[in-house]
């Protein structure tokens, strides 16, 4: 998944809170690198100091984020305090729709004191989100989502994608949370849209769905109890292909106990929760021969859109085939697994060059020298080719961008020569690409999926040694 497909927050965003004049001077008015830099220190002397000085408490950035919003971000309950009682405005947006109580919302402190000061509980941002769905991310969540709700918060809210606060709270993993909401009238049945945006922002995964994904049979058993429908299906799949997504057998169990179809084949890659649990790493059986014992069809072919290129569809039997001779492959063929079509994917191809005998220093060194010129000239080509395609997709991509960056960097360190102009333009694209996300960054709701592409956008700026700023801040 690319990163940087985050960036069409621009288009669902709403900016009717676009910022308002202030009766203060512009300059008490706009946050300056060095106020910024006094709020991102989260040092209170040096606010005093800053207020103080005519630095304002309703200052904004160019994103129009206030003094506020940036406390309580990177300050604590007494940088908050101290712009509160010098005239913050508790209820203020940025451009996005979003408020200082959906930057705290983790912070169950900090959202009793935005709370008390008259911030808005069912406060949406342009995305839809709420502090609600915000504060429900983290595990440990459930003083932050008490208070919300003790406040009137909206249990039943979707933001723009379909997402809940009872999904963000499966996801994250904290049963009180889960329990809170639904006491509060949360849908256990809720699903994300199934669009291409609504599976990045949506998180493609009904809170049932999340709960099979990290195997918690505590939460599955919270929510199937409360009505959720064991098959429902969303962009990811059903909730036993999640379980066999991610190898838990005990999840998995539980599931078809309440009626799980082993045989429910998902819309978007064409696989049975089967090809999953056979694909895995795991070499234990059990997951395998519980679907087995089951129903599960060993010989359906799947793969659609994902594994089915030019048309070979996989077989549990092919996919487990890929690890080699495992106890995997041999419980599938007791159950009589067969079916195995041509693989045409793996067809040996005959090497283009010469390959080396031996891999010494020398040989390696001369081959990264060789393949860092087109390796730059294609990190920078490939964006325009984005755009020119009919999708428009101008992004910067995980493997287009952010491991380029990696290699150069690391390349540089082995004192490798570089194309430095090249670099700096990719630096420079990475920068501008990944600006326009840090609305959608500060309000991502799941996780692996943001925790996945960020991990290559922290590989990239580690490996190039770039400084963190407030962009890198919002991952």
């Amino acid at each position: 998944m690319k990163p940087t497909q985050f960036t069409f927050w621009f288009a669902v965003c709403s900016f009717s809170c676009l910022l308002t004049p202030e009766a203060t001077t512009v300059e008490s008015r706009s946050i300056s690198p060095k106020y910024f830099a006094v709020l991102r220190s989260g040092d209170v002397g040096k606010l005093r100091e800053a207020v103080d000085h005519g630095s304002s408490a309703n200052a904004r950035d160019a994103l129009g984020n206030t003094s506020l919003m940036h406390a309580a971000v990177y300050g604590d309950l007494s940088c908050m305090r101290l712009l509160l009682d010098r005239g913050a405005e508790a209820n203020a947006t940025n451009a996005a729709g979003a408020t200082a109580l959906m930057r705290a919302a983790v912070d169950d402190q900090k959202v009793a004191l935005l709370l008390e000061r008259g911030a808005d509980a069912n406060a949406r941002s342009g995305l839809g989100n709420t502090a609600l769905m915000l504060a429900a991310r983290p595990w440990n969540s459930h003083r932050a989502v008490k208070l919300l709700l003790s406040h009137g918060a909206n249990a039943r809210a979707t933001n723009e994608f379909g997402a809940t606060a009872l999904m963000a709270a499966a996801a994250g993993g904290d049963e009180t949370s889960v329990r809170l909401l639904m006491e509060h009238g949360a849908d256990p049945n809720a699903r994300p849209g199934t669009g291409h945006s609504d599976f990045i922002l949506g998180g493609g995964r009904s809170a049932l769905m999340w709960a099979a994904y990290r195997g918690d049979v505590v939460i599955l058993k919270l929510l199937l109890d409360a009505g959720a429908d064991v098959n429902a299906e969303a962009s990811l799949g059903t909730p036993l292909s999640q379980a066999a997504w991610a190898d838990h057998t005990a999840a998995a169990r539980l599931l078809i106990e309440r009626g799980a179809k082993p045989n429910q084949t998902a819309h978007t890659d064409g696989y049975t929760p089967l090809h999953w649990a056979a694909s895995t790493e795991d070499k234990d059986t059990a997951l395998v021969k519980l679907l087995l014992e089951h129903g599960a069809d060993p010989n359906l072919g799947g793969g659609e859109n994902v594994d089915a290129f030019m048309g070979t569809l996989q077989t549990p039997l092919m996919l487990a085939k890929r690890r080699g001779e495992t106890p995997i492959l041999t419980a599938l063929m007791a159950a009589g697994a067969t079916n195995e079509t041509p693989d045409k994917i793996r067809a040996p191809m005959p090497p283009s060059r010469i390959v080396p005998e031996k891999l010494d220093t020398a040989t390696l060194r001369s081959a990264i020298s060789q393949a860092l010129p087109p390796l730059q000239e294609t990190s920078l080509e490939s964006k325009q080719a984005f755009v020119r395609h009919a999708s428009r997709q101008d992004c910067v991509s995980c493997h287009q961008q952010f491991l380029p960056l990696a290699a150069i960097g690391l390349a540089k360190r082995q004192h490798v020569a570089v194309n430095t102009e090249a670099e700096q333009a990719l630096v420079k694209m990475v920068h501008d690409g990944e600006l326009r996300n840090i609305e959608a960054d500060w309000q991502a709701l799941f996780h692996p999926e943001p925790a996945h592409t960020k991990g290559y956008s922290l590989f990239g700026c580690a490996a190039e040694d770039l400084p963190a700023n407030d962009y890198t801040d919002s991952w």
